[in-house]
């Protein structure tokens, strides 16, 4: 999609749905977050609860990296980076090239994520160097994406009969569900700081949803949580006189036994 066709918006994609979409799909983005934490501990997403809190925290996040990207691509801009077949080509694959190597080394996805690229870096800077009758790398990489752009995207076809801010705003919620999804994994596969009620036997509290903790007995040796939980009420720890202490106990992981 051209700059120009970004710029333009149907009618009925105003300010006032937009301003309704947001915090449906804050709420949602917010509960894939909490899924993807809880599939970690094997906590049931029954127990999930979605907080106004949580919500504002996960759009204002999901804001911030539109806008970084927003920017980024405005520098890019500014440098006359899209002016040439190269930076063309580059720009359909820029995202990728950004989000998948930083998902492999924040997030500890899979190495071959990084294969999702191939195709694309094959079909845009590999496949120019086998058009015969045109003399110069630029100018056969400009002949492919002249060649690609005859043939219409589903995306570019939709944005056409939608406009582009829908489906803008549609990508990044699809892109965002997986990135916060693996976030919240990511987070409770590496979170070494928990509370611990001193009970018997232990428990250590692994999500609060409004008054109640969902937690488990763990091994200290092993940093390992058993499959049974506990769900303790805020107000049932203070009646039975409960000390909690925070203890740098992680990272934990769920117990492979029976």
């Amino acid at each position: 999609m051209s700059k120009e066709e970004i710029k333009k918006r149907p009618k009925f994609f105003s300010e006032a749905i937009l301003a309704v979409l947001i915090p449906i799909f804050g709420y949602l983005l917010a509960f894939t977050y909490e899924a993807g934490f809880c599939a970690y501990f094997n906590i049931p997403v029954d127990f999930i609860e979605i907080s106004l809190i949580s919500v504002l925290k996960i759009t204002g996040t999901l804001i911030t990296i539109t806008f970084l990207i927003w920017m980024f691509y405005e520098f890019l801009d500014s440098i006359k980076f899209f002016n040439n077949p190269i930076g063309r080509a580059l720009d359909r694959i820029l995202i990728p090239i950004i989000l998948i190597p930083i998902g492999i080394y924040v997030f500890d996805l899979p190495w071959y994520y990084i294969l999702i690229m191939y195709p694309f870096i094959f079909v845009l800077f590999v496949l120019p160097l086998f058009a015969r009758g045109i003399k110069g790398y630029k100018r056969k990489v400009e002949y492919v994406l002249n060649q690609d752009l005859k043939d219409e995207w589903l995306i570019d076809k939709l944005a056409k009969k939608i406009g582009s801010y829908p489906v803008i705003f549609l990508m990044f919620f699809i892109v965002g569900l997986g990135i916060f999804s693996v976030a919240g994994g990511f987070l409770a596969k590496k979170q070494r700081i928990f509370m611990v009620i001193k009970s018997n036997p232990e428990l250590v509290m692994l999500r609060k949803y409004s008054k109640n903790f969902i937690c488990a007995s763990f091994d200290r040796k092993k940093k390992e949580i058993k499959k049974n939980f506990y769900l303790k009420n805020v107000d049932q720890i203070a009646e039975q006189g409960l000390q909690i202490v925070v203890e740098d106990i992680g990272p934990l992981k769920v117990s492979k036994s029976k």
